[in-house]
C-alpha cells in the first residue's frame, strides 16, 4: 500500500479536517515507519521508487499487511489528538474569559478545560486501541521458539494413581 493511499484513508477517517492536508499526513506516515517497526517488531521501509510503497525488507519485498496499516492509522489518531490537546492548551493560556454579561445580554465561551479533558479521554481510548492492535499483531505473527516432545514416536502412558508412593508403579 502506498503512503499516499494510507494518508488519504486517514484524512477521510478524520472527516476531512480543514486544518490538515493529505500531504502533511503523508509526511507523518513516511517519517513514522521506524516507530511502526519498533512497535510491531517488524522490518518495514518506504520504497524510494516513484510509488513510495511501504514494504517489508525481506529478500522478496512484500506489501505492508492491512493489520500493520491499521496500527499505523491508530498511531496517527493518537498523534492527531496530541496536536488537538496542545492547540487547546495554548488557546486556554491566551483566553481566560468564560462568560461576559452586560445590559441583559451575555456571551458565554466554550469551557476549553472541558474540551481538553474530553480530548484527553478520546486520546486515552485511542492509546488503548493502539495497544490492543499491537498485541493482536504480535500474537498473530509470533511463532513458538521450541516445541517440546516428539510426536513421531509413540509414548508410554501410565495410570496416574495417587495411592502409590515414591513414584513406583
Amino acid at each position: 500500500m502506498t503512503v499516499a493511499n494510507i494518508a488519504d484513508e486517514i484524512y477521510k477517517e478524520l472527516g476531512s479536517p480543514t486544518d490538515y492536508s493529505t500531504s502533511a499526513i503523508s509526511f507523518w506516515v513516511r517519517t513514522n515507519v521506524g516507530e511502526l517497526n519498533n512497535l510491531l517488531i517488524a522490518n518495514y521501509s518506504v520504497n524510494a521508487a516513484s510509488p513510495q510503497e511501504i514494504e517489508d525488507d525481506n529478500t522478496v519485498p512484500n506489501e505492508i499487511p492491512k493489520e500493520a496499516v491499521a496500527v499505523l492509522k491508530k498511531m496517527y489518531m493518537v498523534h492527531y489528538y496530541d496536536l488537538e490537546i496542545k492547540k487547546n492548551l495554548i488557546s486556554i493560556s491566551t483566553d481566560s474569559i468564560i462568560e461576559v454579561r452586560d445590559q441583559g445580554s451575555s456571551v458565554r465561551k466554550v469551557n476549553k478545560n472541558q474540551v481538553t479533558l474530553s480530548l484527553g479521554n478520546l486520546r486515552k481510548q485511542e492509546v488503548d486501541g493502539l495497544s490492543d492492535l499491537i498485541t493482536a499483531y504480535r500474537s498473530r505473527s509470533s511463532e513458538p521458539r521450541q516445541v517440546a516432545g516428539d510426536d513421531t514416536v509413540e509414548g508410554e502412558y501410565r495410570r496416574n494413581d495417587t495411592t502409590l508412593r515414591n513414584g513406583l508403579y
